[in-house]
């Protein structure tokens, strides 16, 4: 009996010790950095003001591959916001934009399934050159319960390895980005000319479309989005790992009321796909008369008209047509294309 008083002694003891210890640390943490990236404020602020830029490069969801997203309307800015899944296709989060200004300051809040109090970010930006901006970061965690803080592990330690690690992230994207702008300025258009390719393994859909007016490029964009989403969801691919969408149509269907064509992208190598709805094309090296074309989707007939005169006059013998989007295609209608007539 006298052990057990002993026993219970010491746990009121020990409770009231932890209890007392607890009291004295903090409800909550404040973190802060203040970093200078060699971009400008209108190449950076796109990249954290749209979640679906923001989870690309961020550490928090980059880290975790087997995570999935369901986004919401407005997509961008104030309210937008998103629910992430583990694998298991459990509820994880949820990511909200509170308050956004253009190239000025972005506050997100973030709800995890283990606190009811969501963690504030709060992100500035100030231009100080036309290719460098300061952004500093200011991150609240949630108060934390007495019992709860001594096991509250967020630290200094992690704050700084996550946002050191997601601006490397962002810095090469947007280098990507930068290179890809720069290679684009250079295209010489409506010029022809012959190109060799090499290899490649591309993975997407064959797909027919009506012919009228705009119908197709609406379709293309409509498989555009649903080979691109199979990547990145199903598959579990970053933009860096699949190259640029290519279209494979015959040139005399053109003129045709219904197109039949493959659209799909470049992978470094096949992998196991088992849903039927997709399918690969292999690519052997061969030779192509191209012309680059940059305006309206239905303005491109000129361009092609161009090459198929050229392959007359030299008397060539030609195979399918291939339209590479150097720009993903959007409703507006405005494209830059590689057309390429592939030369038998």
């Amino acid at each position: 009996m006298r052990w057990f008083k002993f026993a219970v002694f010491f746990g009121i003891f020990a409770f009231a010790a932890y209890y007392f210890s607890a009291s004295y640390m903090e409800d909550s943490k404040t973190f802060s950095s203040k970093k200078e990236l060699n971009y400008s404020v209108e190449k950076l602020f796109p990249q954290f003001n749209n979640l679906q830029n923001f989870t690309k490069w961020n550490t928090f969801f980059k880290g975790h591959k087997n995570y999935h997203y369901s986004f919401f309307t407005p997509y961008e800015g104030k309210n937008s916001g998103l629910t992430y899944y583990n694998e298991k296709n459990e509820r994880e989060g949820d990511l909200f934009i509170k308050f956004s200004e253009e190239n000025r300051a972005i506050r997100y809040y973030l709800y995890t399934e283990t606190n009811v109090n969501p963690f504030i970010l709060e992100v500035k930006f100030k231009k100080i050159a036309t290719d460098k901006t300061v952004i500093t970061y200011l991150l609240k965690t949630p108060k934390i319960p007495i019992m709860s803080r001594p096991f509250h592990v967020v630290s200094e330690d992690d704050f700084t390895d996550n946002l050191n690690n997601s601006l490397v992230n962002l810095s090469n994207l947007l280098s990507n980005k930068v290179d890809k702008e720069i290679q684009m300025s250079r295209l010489k258009f409506d010029s022809i000319m012959v190109e060799n390719e090499g290899n490649s393994i591309l993975l997407g859909v064959n797909v027919s479309s009506s012919n009228k007016k705009d119908a197709l490029l609406k379709n293309i964009i409509l498989n555009h989005n649903k080979v691109k989403n199979f990547l990145q969801t199903d598959l579990q691919k970053e933009e860096d790992e699949f190259g640029t969408p290519v279209l494979i149509t015959d040139p005399n269907s053109l003129k045709d009321k219904e197109v039949s064509y493959y659209y799909g992208f470049p992978l470094s190598k096949k992998i196991n796909v088992t849903d039927n709805n997709f399918i690969y094309r292999y690519l052997t090296p061969k030779k192509y008369l191209i012309i680059y074309y940059k305006g309206n989707y239905l303005g491109r007939i000129n361009s092609l008209k161009k090459l198929f005169a050229e392959a007359k006059k030299e008397e060539l013998k030609t195979g399918q047509l291939y339209e590479t989007f150097l720009e993903p295609p959007s409703e507006s209608g405005e494209v830059t294309l590689k057309l390429a007539l592939e030369i038998l």
